[in-house]
């Protein structure tokens, strides 16, 4: 849509939030009636519009046009952002002086309440890493247990593939090879399933906006792999050192 002139005097019009505007079906030219103080306000959608609520700057889901609230009584919000960070003895000055000048205007400080939400996002942070960690934890658990079970087969394989010649070379690049491709699918499959469902949340809650960061998921969750290798390397090492005399009598 269009934004109103600053002399605009037609009709009441009103920009509406475009998720607000989405969740409850609004359209452009759509009209829309609240209630301030009793007294019932018609206004027509002319525009949506993006607001970034992550900043946590102060706006709001409705805009109307001035002329929407003639003779209604009103008040005026004003917000006063300093370039650098002051001190509070002079944050405590300026409020004196607006309370002197202005007796009628009363100024709240909203640094306390973005401290408050700064140290609440920190702890979501910590529980966030914290569940991630048990996660880590379980995966691991997982994936030490599924190399446990087949121990005995790769054992048995290994001494097949002694007893027909291959060398300690050749096995160690074969289990290489399996576990690079596994590890690698492994990897894909998690970081695209990941951020699928980090896109499905993001979107559900809409406020902020979903960005496919696939290269840094990807390089992120590459050491990741490069441990489970190794891991699988250490294990394989330890098995050819087997005698296959001892389990050929099995066969």
């Amino acid at each position: 849509g269009r934004w109103w002139p600053a002399d605009y005097s037609g009709e009441p019009l009103v920009s509406v939030e475009e998720n607000f505007a989405r969740n409850i079906g609004l359209s452009i030219g759509d009209t829309l009636e609240v209630q301030v103080i009793g007294v019932p306000v018609k206004a027509r959608v002319a525009s949506f519009r993006r607001v970034d609520w992550a900043s946590l700057n102060i706006n709001f889901f409705l805009v109307f046009s001035p002329n929407a609230f003639a003779g209604v009584s009103h008040s005026q919000l004003v917000t006063l952002t300093f370039p650098s960070a002051p001190d509070s003895a002079f944050e405590a000055m300026i409020a004196r002086e607006v309370a002197k000048q202005f007796p009628a205007v009363g100024s709240i400080r909203v640094k306390e309440a973005l401290d408050t939400v700064n140290a609440a996002l920190a702890q979501l942070i910590l529980a966030i890493r914290a569940a991630g960690s048990v996660v880590l934890l379980a995966g691991f658990l997982v994936l030490a247990g599924a190399f446990a079970s087949g121990q005995r087969r790769r054992v048995r394989e290994m001494v097949i593939l002694k007893t027909l010649g291959a060398a300690r070379p050749f096995l160690m690049r074969v289990y290489l090879a399996e576990y690079l491709m596994l590890s690698l699918a492994t990897t894909v499959f998690s970081v695209l399933s990941g951020l699928f469902v980090a896109r499905v949340i993001i979107s559900r809650f809409r406020i902020l906006d979903f960005q496919w960061l696939l290269g840094d998921a990807l390089l992120a969750a590459l050491p990741a792999a490069a441990a489970a290798v190794a891991l699988g390397l250490i294990g394989t090492w330890a098995l050819l050192n087997t005698k296959p005399a001892e389990y050929l009598r099995e066969l």
